[in-house]
């Protein structure tokens, strides 16, 4: 019975807690190597929002200061009650590393999950830390990937791979609260997260009867927006707030200010590099899913497909319509996850090559990563 505990307690420790001790050191190495900036870029946002800046008495009450008040992100407000202005780089700093941390290891986990897990996948993962492809900001939309400051944006990535996680794993429901979360840290991120779930659902359980595919995407829908609900109402507060003002063009003010968020005539070049790789996910997929069970196949490229859809989207959206609310939703920014799951079919053809015999395969797959 003790040879039994002892050999499962081994068991655990080879297959979990030693690969995750391995990308732990190689975050806390790419970090060092990377450096970390505070306070820098959008950190002008995020440091008054924290300390609360619009209702103190002690900064200036300008209109940018108050504006802040209106900056919706629940990921700040949780901060908030950890920091102060003794600690705050240090806080900054941990949760900086803890993002990336959890940023590669559900990278390990989906790519384990398609391709097998073993001590060796940890290692390839942790490549990923240091490709420049995944330090900075995106091609096309310039989402903010592995940068070099907290940031929000970079906060929701670990929870949507989460969710995607739980999609593979065909738990819905629980995909669909964490999404909820996720738009509670970055409300249009979740938004688009919560589009793919519903719709990756619908493809997987279009065989089932209409009443259960019914009730399941009434449940998933319930979860999300009862999690969502304080930002939400947030959200709907702020936009009520809003002082009167001159009627402006906010697409010229995104041309001017966010022109790489939203346009694609600004920097065809990336434009381009990030359809090619939309075309390699879809032939790559194709290739490596061979070794997949079907739910994890056709699950793959539902994820695949939606978010490829929203970035074709997002190319035509700001030349079709002014509105606020549309182009607040910034799809061209979801470039950066069909990035992540290219990391990770490519990871899971890598973790598979390197528990089979075929040296070709490992070649193959080391090339293509």
């Amino acid at each position: 019975m003790t040879q039994l505990f002892v050999n499962k307690v081994a068991k655990i420790n080879r297959s979990f807690i030693l690969p995750s001790c391995v990308i732990l050191i190689a975050t806390i190495f790419s970090v060092a190597l990377h450096g970390f900036d505070y306070p820098t870029s959008n950190n002008v946002f995020h440091v008054p929002i924290i300390f609360d800046y619009a209702n103190s008495m002690e900064v200036p009450s300008d209109i940018f200061h108050q504006s802040l008040s209106r900056f919706t992100s629940g990921f700040w407000v949780l901060v908030s009650f950890f920091v102060s202005e003794k600690n705050v780089f240090y806080v900054f700093l941990g949760l900086h590393i803890a993002i990336r941390f959890l940023t590669i290891f559900m990278v390990w986990q989906i790519a384990v999950l398609l391709g097998g897990r073993s001590l060796k996948s940890a290692f390839l993962c942790s490549f990923l830390l240091f490709f420049d492809t995944f330090l900075g900001s995106s091609p096309m939309g310039r989402n903010e990937i592995l940068v070099s400051y907290l940031t929000h944006s970079q906060a929701v990535i670990p929870v949507v791979l989460y969710s995607w996680f739980l999609l593979l794993k065909r738990q819905f429901l629980i995909s669909a609260a964490i999404l909820g979360i996720a738009f509670d840290i970055n409300a249009f991120v979740g938004i688009w997260g919560g589009l793919v779930a519903g719709i990756t659902m619908l493809s997987c359980l279009r065989n089932e009867k209409p009443i259960y595919i019914i009730r399941t995407a009434a449940k998933m829908l319930g979860l999300f927006v009862l999690i969502a609900s304080p930002v939400i109402i947030w959200i709907i507060q702020s936009t009520m707030s809003i002082p009167p003002h001159e009627a402006f063009s906010f697409r010229q003010y995104l041309r001017e200010y966010y022109p790489y968020h939203t346009f694609v005539d600004t920097h065809w070049g990336p434009t381009v590099s990030m359809s090619l790789a939309i075309i390699t996910s879809f032939l790559a997929t194709k290739y490596i899913s061979v070794n997949w069970s079907r739910d994890h196949r056709m699950l793959m490229f539902s994820i695949l497909s939606v978010y490829s859809v929203i970035i074709i989207a997002g190319m035509i959206l700001p030349y079709a319509t002014d509105s606020r609310l549309l182009l607040d939703l910034y799809p061209l920014r979801m470039d950066s996850y069909i990035i992540f799951l290219l990391a990770i079919i490519i990871l899971s053809w890598c973790i598979k090559s390197f528990k089979i015999a075929d040296a070709n395969q490992k070649a193959y797959s080391m090339v293509a990563l």
